[in-house]
């Protein structure tokens, strides 16, 4: 309804039009990862095309899967990121 903490980072964040709306996205579940896909009939399969280890929703590719792991790690050198295993999904909004 608009009126949760994470819409107004979101949104009044001074990043790029374009990485808000990434970010609104990933916290909505909308982004066309292969288990959306497969959901709607477009994908044979719901996992992850990378790792083929688990379903690629929302959280998999930035958290569990091996690839973005080692990006996640390579960004952790140059920005001051959370560790990554600290990272929970807790729910759709994670």
């Amino acid at each position: 309804d608009g009126r949760r903490k994470v819409w107004q980072l979101i949104w009044k964040c001074d990043i790029p039009p374009s990485v808000r709306n990434f970010a609104w996205r990933v916290a909505v579940d909308s982004l066309p990862t292969w288990k959306n896909k497969h959901k709607r009939g477009l994908e044979t399969s719901y996992l992850c095309p990378l790792c083929a280890t688990e379903a690629e929703d929302n959280f998999h590719p930035f958290v569990h899967c091996p690839l973005g792991r080692e990006l996640w790690y390579s960004m952790m050198e140059v920005w001051s990121l959370p560790d990554i295993d600290t990272i929970k999904h807790t729910g759709r909004e994670w």
